[in-house]
C-alpha cells in the first residue's frame, strides 16, 4: 500500500510544473526541516541512514520500519552565548527560543510537531525597506514500510504547514503594515537498506511537493533537496555521514552540505558525541562544529546538544554564536 502511495505521490510531481512566488516575507531556511533533536544535532545532524532513533521521522521515516515502538521526545532550545544581531541568529538558527518539537511514535508510524521558524526578516532596496517577524510550524504524519524478505524500507511524510507574518515597512515612501497567515504542505518521500548486519544506507527526497498559501505574498515553495546517508551502527558505537544538496526555488546560497557524527556509549548510561556540518563552498568560517551528551537511565534518553557556528553573513564582521539544546525521550 505504502509503495503505491509513493509511486502516485512521484506521478503527481513529475506532472506538476513549477510556480514562483512574485513576492514573499520568507527566505529560503524559513522552512528549515532539520532533524530536531540533541542527539542528532550533537552528531552534525547526520542520520539519514541511522535507524534507531525519533529524530528518523525528519531524516528518514523509512527507518520507522524498523522501530515498531511507542514513545515520544521532546526538544528545546535552554541557552544561547555570544554576541550578534537578532537578524543575523535568525539566519543560521531560525527556530528560535523554547520548545522546538514534539515526536509521538506509534509502531512504524510517528505523528510531530516542529518549529520551522520564528525570527526576522528584513529587506532594503533604495529608499524602501521591509521588516518581517516570521513563525512557522509544522505537522507531520510519518510512516514506515519494512520488506521482510530484502529489508529494503519505504517512508513517507505528509505535512500541514501553517504560521504568519507580521509584515511593516515603507514603500514608495508610503508606510504600511499587516499580519497575514500561511497555510500549505509538503511530502517527503524515502528509502533506508541495510547493507549488512551493521551498515545502512539511506536516500531522502524531501519537498518533492511542498507548496505555502499566503494572504498576501500568493505562492510560496520550500527548497527540494536530496540527502543520501550511509551509517555504521553498533550497539555502543555509531558512526553516521551524509550529503545533502538543496534546490531552492529563489536564493541559492550553501546549496549543498556535508554533514558527519560519531557516538559512543562508554557504558549503558552514559554517551558522548560529536560531528560538522560544513557547506561546500570551501569557506571554513561556516562550519558550524556540534557537542554532546547522552544519559540513558529507567527507560529514559535525556540529550544535550552543543552547537558553535558564526551566525552573520560573510560579508559581515563574523560573531561565533553557541547554542544549548535539550532534549528528553522514552521508549515505552
Amino acid at each position: 500500500m505504502l509503495k503505491q502511495i509513493l509511486m502516485t505521490f512521484a506521478v503527481l510531481l513529475l506532472s506538476a510544473g513549477t510556480v514562483f512566488a512574485q513576492s514573499r516575507p520568507t527566505l529560503p531556511f524559513s522552512y528549515n526541516r532539520r532533524a530536531p533533536g540533541a542527539r542528532s544535532l550533537a552528531m552534525g545532524n547526520a542520520g539519514v541512514a541511522v535507524p534507531n532513533t525519533p529524530e528518523v521521522v525528519v531524516h528518514n521515516p523509512a527507518a520507522l520500519g524498523f522501530m515498531n515502538t511507542h514513545g515520544f521526545e521532546i526538544t528545546g532550545r535552554v541557552h544561547t552565548m555570544g554576541d550578534t544581531s537578532t537578524q543575523s541568529f535568525g539566519l543560521a538558527s531560525p527556530q528560535g527560543d523554547g520548545i522546538r518539537s514534539l515526536i509521538i511514535l506509534s509502531d512504524s508510524a510517528a505523528v510531530s510537531w516542529k518549529k520551522l521558524s520564528n525570527t526576522n526578516v528584513n529587506f532594503a532596496s533604495g529608499l524602501d525597506s521591509r521588516h518581517s517577524r516570521v513563525s512557522l510550524n509544522a505537522v507531520t504524519l510519518s510512516v514506515g514500510e519494512r520488506n521482510s524478505g530484502s529489508g529494503f524500507n519505504t517512508g513517507l511524510n505528509i505535512g500541514y504547514i501553517y504560521g504568519n507574518a507580521a509584515v511593516s515597512g515603507i514603500t514608495g515612501g508610503i508606510p504600511h503594515a499587516g499580519l497575514y497567515s500561511a497555510h500549505g504542505f509538503y511530502v517527503d518521500m524515502a528509502m533506508l537498506m541495510p547493507m549488512g548486519p551493521r551498515f545502512f544506507t539511506g536516500v531522502s527526497l524531501r519537498n518533492i511537493a511542498a507548496f505555502v498559501w499566503w494572504d498576501r505574498f500568493g505562492l510560496d515553495q520550500p527548497p527540494f533537496s536530496v540527502a543520501l546517508g550511509t551509517a555504521f551502527v553498533m550497539r555502543d558505537f555509531v558512526m553516521a555521514v551524509d550529503y545533502e544538496r538543496f534546490f531552492y526555488r529563489f536564493g541559492n546560497e550553501h546549496d549543498t552540505f556535508v554533514r558527519a557524527g560519531i557516538e559512543y556509549y562508554l557504558n549503558n548510561f552514559f554517551a558522548l558525541r560529536a560531528g560538522f556540518e560544513a557547506p561546500t563552498n570551501g569557506n571554513e568560517d561556516d562550519i558550524k562544529y556540534t557537542y554532546g551528551i547522552g544519559l540513558r537511565f529507567a527507560g529514559y534518553d535525556i540529550d544535550f546538544a552543543l552547537q558553535q557556528f558564526n551566525a552573520a553573513p560573510r560579508h559581515q564582521a563574523r560573531d561565533r554564536v553557541t547554542e544549548i539544546i535539550l532534549s528528553v525521550s522514552a521508549r515505552l
